[in-house]
Formats: structure tokens, C-alpha cells, sequence
């Protein structure tokens, strides 16, 4: 593909440089407070709002905004405002405070030793009065921990960057994956900078609806304690149980997901469907009945009336846990074979090293080299400080960085969802025998997460003409500030009362979750079958690659990426994104005409989720106002 690097502007100018520095001042304290206390972040309110305020002010000097500058703040503020406090690495070294004055965790040991007194001084201070009590990073003892956080931060956020430009040209430029929601950034960017009449008239619009169920979903619940419509979704399990027992059946109802339907291809959200329906529906009952003596412990443990949540997280761990890392990597090997021509194509202009002067991005090979040094760097300092043998996490760190990155870029652009693998890590850890603390709990550089995400940024970059470096610009800015303005604010309320505490209910749900998880896997008493990881990944090879074949050569409405991405989407989810993957496929494109439609998509959805956003912003501030003059009893 040919790219006329002269249509694209520069974004990243002194007015977008303010909003991300005003931003991340504003929204990052109360973001990290937020998810302490819901396990949320304020999200897309807190980026339209911002964007809002920046671009009337803008209007109201006599010199709006342009296209690019709006596009840099967008994307640049929704990566700020997704920060919480688990991104930020001073957290974890008071969850690690946490860990080693938990009692429950003093009768988990290796070769007789409690796993606590395994805690190395660079992972958290020593268990002593000054760190369990004087709450505050500014010791002695914080500063190691500190640095070794830091340090793996700033090795992934350079590993991520330079995937990101080392694939854009294969996946924007060579396979020109479709990424569905550029198409909201581009609707929102566009309506908010061009003031076109048709995008604001669809904006606004919609905007009221989105905004009204929000109020009913979100304010008066917690405001009011007034429930109108359970979240995240309609539990139907009651219902269906004496049917089809251990199966997740129920509808989603945040209103992002019914939003963003609209605009996911119809054979991504109908190969979902499939896949969430095989593995949660399907599989799950399987293994409750015909095959309960592969997963006894499943059996076992359900109980009819079981809701959504306990379904699902007693059958991830007694099922699902080793299936869904084979789930993943078959994927990757799947997209190595779909994609092995381009790929092969683009690295040989490694070897080439020929990138002229007309070029959106660095040499590749610079690139390649400064992903190689990053993750390098970062298996071998993870060597030195755990004692983990150096070549699995060289493999780990370099190889799956890139496979990984190829995999989980395939899926959201082409669906729109990425793909997680959980506990990948510790299921390396746990098959290479292992006997350390600390090799379990931190471990080097697996790229690839991120990218997905800031290719999605760059996608719609070259929709509205916008230069992708200005794009990473502006999101490094913002990380760096972010991680500054995070930890001192993390400093804040550690000094305000402990970490977790009442005060902070989430952490003290989640921190005793990731507590006894990490204990029981350090001390293997949740067992892994490497029969089960072969197996999945050759079951997602296969059906994946049918599917595959299907879309090719039968032109048939299936997508092997999409069938993965359903193996890790709970159905409430993957049944609305079908339903309004129809309606926004077939339904609207023959009300309103098809091209009327693909323009202004990006639109409708954007003001049904800022409406939905205001709401959660809306009631996140009179939150605060009501709690405000309460603290105790601390």
C-alpha cells in the first residue's frame, strides 16, 4: 500500500501538550482512587469531558482545534484515564506488604519455609514496624522495590512502542485490518472538530439515550440505592439450570457493549458467539455430566443456583485454566500461517534496511533492535534477581513477545477484542520445576498487550490524516506522567489509611484473590496438565484455521480470530454483540442506505457511549461530594 506521507498533519502541538498534562493532573488521582474502591477507572468521561472543555475553549479564543490536535488528545487522554492503581508499580510494593503480614499466607511453604520469609528486599521492604506502619515511600527500604517496579515499566513501555512500530506497516498498511472501534474515535474526533451538522446531528441525538440509561443503570443505583437495571448484566442462570446445568447464559447490560455491537463485523461477532457458546455453554456442561471425570473437581463444586459469577470462576479454574494459555497460543501459530506471507514480506526489509526518507515510521531495524535490546535486557535482569534460567525467559520475553503481539493484533483488528492470557507465566513457571518466591511473581517483558490497542490509535490516525509518531507522542507523554502523578497520589491515600482497608474495598476483595492464588500456584496445589495445553492448542488450531478456510474459499461469514476471542467472552456479552452486529450490518444499512451508515456509525456509537460516559462522570463527582467529609475510621 502506498502512503503519501505529505495528506498526513502534525497533532501533537502546545495545545494538545497542556490538555494531556491538565489531564493526567486532574483525572489520574481519581482514576487510581476509583479502581481501590470499585475496581473501575473514570474512563471514556473523563476523555470526552476533557476534550470537550479543551476544544469549546479553543472555539471560544476564535481558533478551534484542528482534526489532528483533537485525535492526539483523544486517544492520548483515553490511555490516562484508564490508569488505576494496579498500573502502577508502587502498588504492588505494598501489596507485597500485604502479602507478608497476611497470616493465612505464613501456612503456604517451600521445603518447610513460609512463603513470606521468601519475600526479597527488592520486591517489598523487610516485615518491620517502620514498613508495615509508617505508610510512606519516602524510606530507605522502598527504595530497591521502587526501582525494580520502574524498571520493568520502562522495558515494557519501550518493548510495546517498538512492536507497534514494527507491525504498522504489516497490519495497517500490507493487511489493512479493519480495527472497528477506530470507527467510534474517528466519529467522535470528527464531530467534535469539524462541527459537521450531519455528525452532530447523530452525536447529540444519541447522546440523550445514552446519557438517561446511564442515570438508570448507574446513578441512582449508587446514589439512590435504587435499582432499575442490574449490572453487568441479566443473570439468567436460575432459569436455565434445571436445563442445561454449569452453563453461562444471561444478557450484558452496560451500555458500551450494545453500543459498540453496532459497528463489530458480523462474522467477528458471530464466530464470538460461537466460540463464547462452545466453551461456556456447551463445555461447561460437558464437563459437568458426559465428561465429569475430566474435571471432577468442577463437579464437584457446583451447585445448582450458582450465578454468573461463581459459574464462571470456579469453572475457569477447574476447567478452563491450562485450555485458555492453549487457546492463545494456538492462535498465534494459527495467525503465523495466515499471515506468513506479508509477514515474511515485511521482514525482509530488515534485511533490506532500505526505509527512505518517506516512511511514517523509524528504520526497521533500529525498531527491531531496540525490541530486541528491551526484552532482552529484561530476561536477563529477571535472571539475576530471581534466579529463573535465562533462555525460557529469553524465549518468553523475545519470542512470544512478537508471536503474542501478532495474535492478539489480529484478533481486535479484525473484532475489535483482543485476546488475555491469563497466568501464562506461571503456567511456564509451574512445568520448569521452579522452587523460588520471587520467579513467580514478577517476571521479564511480554509485549504484545498494549500494541493491539495503539495500533487501534493509529488506525484511526490514518483515517483523519494524522501523523502516527505525533499519536505515540502524545500516549508516552501521557504514560510518563501518569506513572509520576500515580505514585504520588498512591502516596496519598496510603497516608491518608492503609492499603487495603474499608476505605479502599476493592484492594482488600482483590489483593486476598491474588493473594491466595499466587500461595496455592507457588506451592502447585492447582494443578496444570500439559495434555490439556497440547490439546487446546491443536482443538484452536483446527477449528480456527476451518473457520479460516470457510471465510476464504466459501466466502462464508466466519472469523478464526473472532472464535478465539469468543473462547474468552462470557456469552451476556458475545449475544448482544451478535444482536447488534445484525442490526448494524443489515437492519439500519437498509433503512438509512449503506454508505449513509459507514459514515456516520463512528458517530452513533460515540454519542450513545459519551452519553453513557457522562453519566459515570456524573455520578463518580456527586460520589465523592457525598463521601467527602468521611474517612473514618481511619
Amino acid at each position: 500500500m502506498s502512503i503519501d506521507i505529505s495528506e498526513f498533519k502534525e497533532g501533537f502541538t502546545w495545545r494538545s501538550i497542556v490538555a494531556i498534562l491538565a489531564s493526567t493532573l486532574i483525572f489520574v488521582p481519581v482514576s487510581v482512587y476509583l479502581s481501590m474502591v470499585t475496581g473501575a477507572v473514570v474512563g471514556m468521561a473523563a476523555t470526552l469531558l476533557m476534550v470537550l472543555v479543551f476544544s469549546e475553549l479553543a472555539s471560544i479564543f476564535g481558533n478551534m482545534l484542528t482534526t489532528q490536535e483533537t485525535l492526539v488528545m483523544y486517544e492520548s487522554l483515553g490511555v490516562i484515564s484508564s490508569i488505576g492503581a494496579a498500573s502502577i508499580g508502587a502498588y504492588w510494593v505494598i501489596f507485597r506488604i500485604f502479602y507478608v503480614t497476611s497470616p493465612i499466607n505464613w501456612a503456604f511453604k517451600i521445603h518447610g519455609v513460609p512463603l513470606p520469609k521468601l519475600v526479597p528486599s527488592w520486591l517489598g521492604p523487610p516485615l518491620t514496624p517502620t514498613s508495615e506502619y509508617v505508610r510512606t515511600f519516602f524510606q530507605s527500604s522502598m527504595i530497591a522495590p521502587l526501582i525494580v517496579y520502574t524498571t520493568f515499566f520502562v522495558l515494557g513501555f519501550i518493548t510495546e512502542i517498538a512492536l507497534t512500530m514494527l507491525l504498522a506497516p504489516l497490519f495497517l498498511e500490507v493487511e489493512k485490518l479493519p480495527f472497528p472501534f477506530a470507527n467510534i474515535d474517528v466519529g467522535v474526533v470528527n464531530t467534535l472538530a469539524t462541527r459537521d451538522i450531519r455528525y452532530v446531528r447523530v452525536f447529540i441525538s444519541l447522546l440523550f439515550p445514552g446519557l438517561l440509561y446511564g442515570i438508570f443503570a448507574i446513578t441512582l443505583p449508587l446514589l439512590g440505592a435504587i435499582t432499575f437495571i442490574p449490572l453487568p448484566w441479566v443473570d439468567l442462570t436460575p432459569y436455565t439450570d434445571s436445563i442445561i446445568p454449569g452453563a453461562i447464559i444471561g444478557i450484558a447490560t452496560d451500555a458500551f457493549t450494545w453500543a459498540v455491537g453496532l459497528i463489530v463485523p458480523f462474522s467477528a461477532a458471530l464466530s464470538m458467539f460461537i466460540g463464547s457458546t462452545l466453551i461456556w455453554i456447551i463445555g461447561n456442561n460437558l464437563f459437568l455430566t458426559t465428561f465429569r471425570d475430566l474435571a471432577p473437581l468442577w463437579a464437584q463444586e457446583y451447585r445448582r443456583g450458582m450465578g454468573i459469577p461463581l459459574i464462571w470462576q470456579r469453572s475457569l479454574y477447574r476447567v478452563w485454566f491450562a485450555p485458555q494459555i492453549g487457546f492463545g497460543l494456538g492462535l498465534m501459530f494459527l495467525v503465523l500461517l495466515i499471515t506468513s506471507k506479508n509477514f515474511v514480506r515485511f521482514f525482509k526489509s530488515l534485511s533490506a534496511a532500505r526505509r527512505t526518507g518517506h516512511s511514517l515510521y523509524p528504520n526497521p531495524i533500529l525498531l527491531f533492535a531496540v525490541f530486541l535490546f528491551a526484552t532482552s535486557f529484561s530476561a536477563i535482569l529477571h535472571n539475576q534477581l530471581t534466579g529463573f534460567p535465562l533462555y525460557i525467559s529469553l524465549v518468553y520475553s523475545v519470542v512470544l513477545s512478537l508471536l503474542y503481539a501478532l495474535a492478539n493484533t489480529m484478533t481486535l483488528g479484525t473484532t475489535g477484542y483482543g485476546i488475555n492470557l491469563p497466568y501464562l507465566w506461571h503456567t511456564i513457571v509451574y512445568f520448569s520445576g521452579y522452587e523460588g518466591y520471587s520467579g513467580w511473581v514478577i517476571g521479564p517483558v511480554l509485549g504484545g498487550g498494549f500494541t493491539p490497542g495503539m495500533l487501534n490509535m493509529l488506525r484511526a490516525a490514518y483515517l483523519t490524516k494524522t501523523k502516527p509518531l505525533d499519536v505515540i507522542k502524545g500516549v508516552a507523554l501521557g504514560l510518563i506522567m501518569a506513572f509520576i502523578v500515580g505514585t504520588l497520589s498512591l502516596e496519598l491515600f496510603w497516608r491518608i489509611a492503609p492499603i487495603p482497608s474499608s476505605l479502599y474495598p476493592f484492594s482488600l476483595i482483590d489483593w486476598a484473590r491474588i493473594s491466595i492464588g499466587d500461595s496455592l500456584l507457588i506451592t502447585r496445589q492447582i494443578r496444570i496438565d500439559p495434555q490439556m495445553l497440547g490439546g487446546s492448542a491443536a482443538f484452536t488450531i483446527i477449528l480456527a484455521g476451518l473457520f479460516e478456510a470457510l471465510r476464504i474459499f466459501a466466502h462464508a461469514p466466519l472469523s478464526g480470530p473472532g472464535l478465539v476471542a469468543g473462547f474468552f467472552t462470557l456469552p451476556p456479552y458475545t449475544i448482544v454483540i451478535l444482536i447488534m452486529s445484525t442490526i448494524g450490518n443489515f437492519l439500519i444499512p437498509k433503512l438509512v442506505g449503506r454508505e449513509t451508515w459507514d459514515q456516520l456509525k463512528g458517530a452513533a456509537v460515540g454519542g450513545l457511549a459519551t452519553g453513557y460516559g457522562l453519566a459515570v462522570g456524573l455520578t463518580i463527582a456527586l460520589f465523592f461530594v457525598r463521601s467527602a467529609g468521611w474517612i473514618w475510621p481511619w
